[in-house]
């Protein structure tokens, strides 16, 4: 899990991965529409991609409770992987996501890093919560990709 998105010191580290049975170039055009993140991942209420995706781009993530998060992506390579970090007050997150093409399908690998007071204090609640709402995007974002005609 070593990569230079997530924060190496950072007391919560976690993975989580998922088949998703679509290649990666369609599992990465899902995921790169941003602005439709919210019809297929009730973690979003909105997300904005602020100009072409490119390295240094900035994305708004606002959650369904109405909390912002701004990250800037700092690792782009296309149809294989996104990096993306930010802060939003004293929370500090990295997150990358892998596709690995699996014979007909696609292993998709999200690794996450936080740093924050709760993290700090109770990080294996912390731990857990970030891995399950990390399996809950991914598992959403394979039923979205396997929903579309390929």
């Amino acid at each position: 899990m070593d990569h230079p998105t997530l924060d190496i010191p950072a007391p919560v580290r976690t993975a989580v991965r998922e088949t998703i049975l679509a290649s990666r170039e369609r599992i990465w055009h899902t995921l790169i529409d941003f602005e439709r993140w919210p019809a297929w991942n009730a973690a979003f209420r909105r997300v904005e991609l602020d100009g072409p995706l490119a390295n240094g781009a900035r994305v708004i993530w606002t959650s369904m409770h109405g909390l912002s998060f701004r990250t800037v992506i700092d690792d782009l390579v296309p149809c294989a992987r996104i990096g993306w970090s930010g802060r939003s007050g004293t929370v500090r997150a990295g997150y990358v996501l892998t596709l690995d093409p699996r014979g007909g399908a696609t292993l998709a690998t999200l690794e996450a890093s936080i740093e924050s007071g709760l993290a700090q204090l109770i990080p294996d609640f912390t731990e857990r919560a970030l891995k399950a709402g990390l399996r809950r995007g991914l598992a959403a974002l394979r039923r979205e990709t396997e929903r579309k005609p390929a």
